[in-house]
């Protein structure tokens, strides 16, 4: 219950929107479960799966926290993994993906998960 006041006084912090407590509820919620089961859980798998989580899960929070509002929020989200209504996936990156930006891509998650 701490984690969850401290951090939606933070979120409160940053700024009156809904986004910002939002943010901080979910930050401290998440940061709570890790101190479960689940933190166990998540302790005792490989490595490669514990910084995707934290990936995941920091990307996903600061969606909200940048987001002028949760709908905006929640098509960022969408469209995160493919779901921006307009085309499937692979078309996205095959729009941007040339040689530089996959090489760099290719670096920085050899650099992050290595």
């Amino acid at each position: 219950m701490n984690l969850l006041v401290v951090f939606a006084l933070c979120g409160l912090w940053h700024g009156a929107n809904w986004t910002f407590l939002i943010w901080g509820l979910l930050h401290g919620a998440f940061l709570g479960l890790e101190r479960t089961w689940f933190g166990r859980w998540l302790e005792a798998r490989h490595t490669l799966i514990r910084r995707a989580y934290v990936t995941a899960v920091v990307f996903w929070l600061w969606t909200i926290f940048r987001s002028p509002d949760m709908t905006y929020a929640a098509g960022l989200a969408r469209a995160m993994v493919g779901l921006n209504g307009w085309s499937h996936p692979g078309h996205t990156l095959a729009l941007h993906a040339d040689t530089l930006t996959l090489a760099s891509a290719l670096i920085g998650i050899v650099l992050a998960f290595g």
